[in-house]
């Protein structure tokens, strides 16, 4: 007995459903890894905290990206190499210093980084007066590394340079 056409097709939609909804999916325009959906956005912010709103806005569940092994930061240094608009000054992530004790960075999620997973820049961190976390991209002198910056990053920008590029997070979703 032969198979028409379109219930083959409905045979094939449905199992490639099931195969999407297995492994996680992600918004369109997001690309998912590892159990999480990125989001790359040029930015016409400046400072960190708007980037963070952005991130927060777009999507559900979604925030500044929060980096835990060195195969994510592979991963996502290769997404921000990827991109066609690059900012020789990085890329805002989900890092800032705690308020109440300068001298430590927290994720976005509430983590510490002290005793996580880092991938700073040589003398990096450099001042407790750059209180937020930010990712080199491949056109800087230190590429695939962290920096702390200045949250507002006016002075960079007033010298005329772009501004950061933002990177989001949110878990994948699954059925």
């Amino acid at each position: 007995m032969a198979i028409k056409k379109t219930t083959l097709f409905v045979i094939v939609f449905i199992m490639l459903q099931a195969v999407l909804m297995a492994k996680g999916c992600c918004p369109c325009g997001w690309v998912e890894s590892n159990s999480f959906c990125y989001f790359m956005n040029g930015s016409s912010e400046v400072k960190w905290d708007d980037a963070r709103t952005m991130c927060q806005e777009i999507q559900k569940d979604a925030d500044l990206a929060v980096i835990t092994s060195e195969t994510q930061n592979e991963f996502l240094y290769g997404l921000i190499n990827s991109k066609t608009q690059d900012s020789w000054y990085g890329t805002w992530i989900g890092l800032e210093r705690n308020a109440d004790d300068e001298n430590k960075f927290y994720w976005v999620d509430g983590t510490p980084l002290s005793g996580q997973y880092e991938n700073w820049a040589s003398r990096e961190p450099s001042s407790n007066a750059e209180k937020c976390g930010m990712f080199w991209g491949p056109t800087a002198s230190i590429p695939n590394k962290w920096n702390d910056a200045f949250c507002d990053f006016s002075i960079r920008v007033s010298e005329g340079k772009p501004k950061p590029l933002v990177l989001c997070q949110k878990p994948a979703e699954s059925d």
